[in-house]
């Protein structure tokens, strides 16, 4: 039973998807499979950890620096172990506009 060439075509992989089989196959030889597969099944709890901290940034002018050390990312949300923070006073003169 032979295949066409249309049906072939349609079943390729993109350059993405090799290169996630390839990193899974080296993972499971190796017993490493979740530490490089980590940053893929995480990613959308770092995005939300990333968004969420430009908006404190946004709404509290306040925090001059923040470190979070150590961050545990789960595939559903990240959680910080320790935080640091450092604040400043606000500003007492009002901003005006450059242009």
């Amino acid at each position: 039973m032979s295949t066409s060439s249309a049906e072939m075509t349609s079943t390729r992989l993109t350059p993405l998807q090799w290169t996630i089989c390839i990193t899974a196959a080296i993972g499971f030889a190796f017993d490493s499979y979740v530490l490089l597969m980590l940053p893929l099944i995480v990613r959308p709890a770092l995005v939300d950890l990333l968004h969420r901290l430009s908006l404190l940034a946004e709404e509290v002018p306040e925090v001059a620096e923040l470190d979070l050390n150590p961050v545990i990312a789960l595939p559903d949300r990240c959680v910080a172990v320790d935080a640091r923070v450092r604040v400043r006073r606000p500003d007492t003169v009002a901003r005006t506009k450059s242009w």
